[in-house]
């Protein structure tokens, strides 16, 4: 004997099926104290608290009882939302061997909105309900000739075989994929209650769809672990990815590799073509790696214009450099951007796990800083690291200490770039710091100095400004005139009292005189001038030279080449880029010539990388240049020829190019 009862918390009304009055010896309870009284004395506080329970947090419960009438009954208790009405359900059996007409417990069943069925306990169906037969779109009579497992897709892998139905639990909940009677498929969210033993057992099902649901929790599934532009895996996911690659390295001892590549220059394509077209060569990229990869590879984006790829069970030395090279070549494919053809490359830092026991975040760091190394050695190639070079510590912490020891310590060097005036002379260098950190290699700035406390940052610059006044007094004694060196100080650092006699100390020490040290400023520094103005000219009192770094990048104006005793104005390599097919940017760049040669300023153009660029800055007259057409920043021992010859050869240039 079995039954089916239901109460609305709403209403507090209660209805019985099948043959609960004669399992209860009572008759049908219509609320809930009626349906409590049914219970026997002994067991009502029982009862009352776990269909309490059941009713305020949701889930289910199993509860053993006894009727009033004493006989033995075992219930399956569970709430459910039925039209947003919340219901607690109760499946009721005699714990006596049940006959197969006691299962027709039809009467609420029939009506229920949720798909609902009663199966054998081979997985045929008994009974259904209407709500069943329209989500399935099948009849009635059509279902009751199938088993469940009819509806369940043959190639899924998850659903036993219908041999074998004693393998599912008591309580069974499932998300299934199952087929409706057109041959459209749904997710399905499956419930299964099991009741009894032996020929008398049988299930009871509720089916729901959520396809609508689980599409939605897939979408921020996506959202969480997937990049918005390239659809690619982003940090959070590649990590997991690599984690897992490590594990399958240990089982089958084989060998897992990190590529870490940054695209060169991509602001200048955003620069030149806006962002737009920069989010397109990003999507271009992003296809052509996934086409020189393995379908077992990772290719994430981890935002901007940093790609990884994790690259699993490397063959050998041969096959790796066979895929960076494949990677390099990939990502030199011409991409059409708008009727503009465009060429990017990248620079890559390798690291190979050593054993499967290295940690993803590590592999990371490691290929990080090789990527950075590749970067200063030319772009467009790979640099090869190992995971102990992740072992240093580079929170910024760790990074201002070392700072700190690196003043004292001898690690501190400087790089000279040279400023060539448009007829070959060479006019000028300038002062570039680099750190020769003892495990990292050599670092530029712009990897340390934003973690410099203002006191090692002021250390900092002492340093270079005493380095590069000694630097600038050996050359003008060994002969060579006429060659200024020019040093970026921040303005924050210029607001110290006594800062333009500090300078001059040092030039008086180092024997240069005060027209030799150009102290440049950087543009977007100088809303924050004002405290800094009596240092600023002290300075140029004494004879030094003032500049403004960067100009045209910052919130400033050419207003203040009239307000500050600047001798020079250097335009930034932005505007540079692309004035030779830019017009827009060709314009601003004879604009602050213009106003550089009205207020008599020495204007120098930063990035000159092609002798188009040289040319056009010649036609637009402009005074010097700077950039890697003459060479990239090196040590002062290695520009030994170029000081003494004191000019650049643009012909021998010209020639090569």
């Amino acid at each position: 004997m079995s039954g089916l009862w239901t109460w609305d918390q709403l209403t507090d009304a209660v209805s019985w099926s099948g043959t609960l009055p004669a399992l209860h010896g009572t008759p049908a309870a219509t609320t809930y104290a009626e349906h409590l009284a049914a219970v026997h004395p002994h067991d009502q506080a029982e009862a009352d608290h776990v269909w309490q329970r059941v009713a305020r947090d949701g889930g289910e419960d199993r509860l053993v009882y006894r009727a009033r009438n004493g006989a033995l009954l075992s219930a399956l208790v569970q709430r459910v939302a039925v039209a947003g009405r919340p219901l607690v359900v109760g499946s009721v059996v005699q714990v006596t061997r049940a006959k197969k007409e006691e299962l027709r417990f039809v009467d609420l069943f029939a009506q229920l909105p949720v798909g609902m069925a009663v199966l054998s306990d081979e997985g045929r169906f008994l009974e259904v309900n209407d709500a069943l037969c329209q989500l399935l779109g099948r009849e009635r009579g059509r279902l009751l000739a199938m088993s469940y497992l009819e509806l369940v897709p043959q190639d899924d892998p998850t659903e036993p075989p219908p041999d074998e139905p004693q393998t599912h639990p008591a309580v069974q909940r499932l998300e299934r994929l199952l087929v409706r009677g057109d041959g459209t498929t749904f997710w399905g969210r499956v419930t299964m209650s099991r009741f009894g033993t032996g020929v008398t057992a049988y299930r009871v099902v509720s089916i729901e769809d959520i396809s609508a649901s689980r599409a939605a929790r897939q979408q921020l599934l996506d959202l969480a672990l997937r990049d918005p532009l390239t659809g690619l895996p982003n940090r959070r996911l590649l990590l997991d990815r690599l984690n897992t690659a490590l594990a399958r390295s240990r089982r089958s001892e084989s060998s897992v590799a990190v590529l870490f590549l940054d695209l060169d220059h991509l602001k200048r394509v955003n620069d030149a073509l806006g962002h737009e077209a920069g989010d397109d060569l990003l999507l271009a990229v992003a296809g052509n790696l996934q086409a020189v990869v393995r379908a077992s590879d990772t290719v994430a984006r981890l935002g901007g214009d940093e790609f990884v790829i994790v690259f699993e069970h490397v063959g050998g030395e041969p096959e790796l450099d066979a895929m960076i090279h494949r990677v390099l070549d990939g990502v030199r494919v011409p991409v059409d951007l708008g009727g503009e053809e465009v060429v990017v490359t990248a620079s890559i830092g390798v690291v190979v796990a050593e054993s499967g026991h290295d940690r993803p975040e590590e592999l990371l760091r490691a290929a990080d800083a090789a990527m950075y190394r590749a970067k200063r050695g030319g772009r467009s190639r790979a640099a090869r690291a190992t995971p102990r070079d992740a072992l240093e510590p580079d929170q910024p912490m760790a990074l201002e200490a070392g700072l700190r020891r690196a003043v004292d310590a001898g690690e501190l060097r400087l790089h000279y770039h040279p400023v060539v005036a448009l007829d070959g002379r060479l006019v000028g260098l300038e002062a570039l710091l680099r750190w020769q950190h003892p495990t990292r290699g050599l670092l530029l700035p712009m990897d340390f100095l934003s973690v410099a406390q203002p006191d090692v940052a002021r250390s900092v610059t002492a340093w270079v400004l005493g380095r590069a006044v000694r630097d600038a007094s050996g050359w003008t004694e060994a002969g060579t005139h006429g060659v200024t060196v020019s040093v970026n100080v921040p303005v924050g650092e210029l607001r110290e009292p006594g800062t333009a006699e500090y300078v001059g100390r040092l030039l008086s020490e180092a024997g240069l005189p005060a027209s030799g040290l150009q102290i440049e400023l950087l543009e977007h520094q100088l809303v924050e001038i004002e405290p800094s103005l009596d240092e600023i000219r002290g300075l140029h009192r004494l004879g030094v030279g003032l500049s403004v770094d960067n100009f045209g990048t910052g919130h400033s104006s050419l207003a203040y080449l009239r307000q500050l005793p600047l001798d020079a104005v250097k335009i930034d390599r932005s505007f540079i880029a692309t004035i030779c097919d830019d017009a827009e940017d060709a314009a601003i760049v004879r604009a602050v010539l213009d106003a550089c040669r009205a207020t008599h300023r020495t204007s120098v153009a930063e990035g000159v990388e092609t002798l188009d660029q040289l040319r056009k800055l010649a036609e637009l007259g402009c005074d010097a240049v700077q950039g890697n057409l003459f060479g990239t920043p090196a040590p002062l021992e290695e520009l030994g020829l170029l000081l003494e010859l004191g000019r650049v050869d643009l012909g021998e240039l010209a020639a090569q190019a």
